[in-house]
C-alpha cells in the first residue's frame, strides 16, 4: 500500500525477513522480535519518493500515532455467499441512460456500459470472465452483453 498513508501492520519489528512465516500470518514474537515496535509499510504523502514504494518498510512504537499511518480494514469472503454476478454491475446507475450516450457519444473509459440485447449487432470479443461478451449494437455504441443472453440474436 503507498499513497495517502503508510500501512501499519500486526507483526512485531524484525530486522530481517529471515524465519518470517510464509502463510501470511502476523510474524509476532518469534525469533526475537521486538513488540514494543510494530512495523509499517507503504509510503503516504508526507513521505521522501523513496518511499513511495510497497517494499518500503519502517518501525514506530506501539503507543505511537500519526496522520501519515493508518491501516487497512479486510476481511476473508466466503464465495459461496457472494452475490451473482448479474447483481454485481450496478449499470444503470453507473452511467447515464443509454439514449443520451447515443445522442452525446464519448470514451468511456473503465466504465462498463450494457447494451440492450435487441440492438446488439455484433459480438467483438469474449471478456476474460465467464459472463460477458463484448459487443457492439447498431447505432455503434460498444458495451457488453451476457452470455446467456446471447443465443437471442439468431
Amino acid at each position: 500500500m503507498h499513497g495517502n498513508v503508510r500501512e501499519w501492520v500486526e507483526d512485531c519489528w524484525h530486522f530481517s525477513y529471515k524465519g518470517a512465516p510464509t502463510d501470511g500470518s502476523a510474524w509476532l514474537r518469534a525469533n526475537n522480535g521486538d513488540c514494543d515496535m510494530n512495523v509499517y509499510r507503504g509510503g503516504s504523502w508526507i513521505e521522501a519518493p523513496q518511499s513511495l514504494r510497497s517494499a518500503s518498510r519502517d518501525t514506530t512504537g506501539a503507543v505511537d500515532r500519526y496522520s501519515y499511518i493508518g491501516f487497512r480494514i479486510a476481511r476473508t469472503l466466503n464465495p459461496d455467499a457472494l452475490p451473482s454476478p448479474h447483481s454485481i454491475y450496478p449499470f444503470q446507475a453507473i452511467l447515464t441512460v443509454q439514449s443520451e450516450l447515443r445522442r452525446e457519444p464519448r470514451r468511456l473509459g473503465q466504465s462498463l456500459l450494457r447494451l440492450d440485447i435487441g440492438n446488439v449487432l455484433t459480438i467483438i470479443s469474449e471478456v476474460k470472465d465467464e459472463f460477458w461478451y463484448r459487443a457492439r449494437d447498431k447505432s455503434g455504441l460498444e458495451g457488453f452483453v451476457l452470455k446467456d443472453k446471447v443465443k437471442t440474436l439468431n
